[in-house]
This record gives structure tokens, sequence and C-alpha cells, in this order.
């Protein structure tokens, strides 16, 4: 898809949210009719910085989980859960190599610079670089989360339309100093 969009001109792409997935996970973990993609995908090159927006709406987050899936095969990579102040849902932001600087229980803004950046396929789950953002209901079961789900789960508010990302993220791609301690990391 990256290179797809390269020869078109374009340096990044969004897509994704309640998207019919079956087809690309038959005969995956997933039950039959619960492909359905609960996040947006924002497409971009690795070592990307992910930012919050510091636009005076939505200036800072209070990290819920900062974790890191070893499953290189279809799992999350780096993941954020942020508490973004939204009334009833926290933020994701997966697929993500995590700022050594970022830990759970922190205030993060805009101010605080990269919270994190686009990882290569070795670091964010097998997956080509991109952002996967997805709303989830306050207090839930992190470790049961997953970025499919059902048109139900939609229906019902559980997986909201993640509504702006740009209202609360921003993706800027000058180099991160924190990158260049783990070169392999970012390909």
């Amino acid at each position: 898809m990256a290179a797809h969009a390269h020869s078109l001109g374009a340096s990044g792409y969004i897509g994704g949210w309640s998207e019919d997935r079956s087809l690309l996970w038959q005969g995956s973990y997933l039950q039959h009719g619960h492909a359905i993609h609960l996040g947006v995908d924002i497409m971009a090159p690795v070592g990307t910085a992910i930012l919050l927006s510091g636009d005076g709406v939505d200036d800072d987050a209070t990290v819920i989980e900062a974790w890191h899936d070893p499953d290189v095969a279809g799992g999350w990579g780096g993941r954020l859960v942020l508490d973004d102040d939204h009334p009833t849902h926290w933020l994701v932001l997966a697929h993500i190599e995590i700022s050594p600087d970022v830990t759970e229980g922190e205030r993060v803004g805009a101010a605080s610079g990269p919270i994190a950046m686009l990882a290569s396929a070795e670091r964010n789950g097998g997956w080509f670089p991109h952002l996967h953002v997805q709303r989830v209901r306050r207090g839930s079961d992190l470790r049961l989360i997953d970025g499919y789900g059902t048109l139900d789960e939609i229906a019902n508010g559980s997986a909201p339309f993640p509504y702006d990302p740009w209202r609360t993220l921003r993706l800027s791609g000058y180099p991160l100093e924190w990158a260049k301690s783990f070169p392999e990391r970012v390909v």
C-alpha cells in the first residue's frame, strides 16, 4: 500500500474505520462477523513523529497504558492508551515506537514533544508503517481490546469513530533524537 501511495505522489493516506476485513483475516483468531476494523489507519513513513496537537482544545492527556506487544505476526506493536479528557472514551494509538520519556500515569502535552513515532514492521506487529487510532470506552479491560469487532460495537457506541484525530494528534517528519539510540528499530 505504501509503495502504491508513493507512486501516486502521496506521502501518506488515511482509511479503515468500519471497514469489513474478513477476507484479510480469514482463518485467523477472529470469529466470523468480528472482522470490522474499529480504528482509523493513518499511513506515513517509518520514523514519523506523533505529537499531541497543542491547538488549545486537546493540549494534554494522561497516559493510561504504554505497552509493547511482542507479537510480530499481526500484533499491536507499541500501544499507548491516552485519557485526553473525552467524556466517555479513551484514545488508543498503536503500531508505534513509544518515546522512552513517556510513562504510565504521566500527563503529556504538546510541550512534551513527540510521544511516539511510526515503527518499522519489526517493531509494529509486523505491519506496513501506519498509526492505528481507535476509541475505547473508559474503564475497558485493556487486555481484551482489539482493533477488530462487530458492526454492533459501532452501532452501540462501544467503538465510535475516533472523531477528528488531528484535533488531538499531530504528525511530523522531523528526526527524533531518541530514535537514534536504537537505529535497528528505524528501518
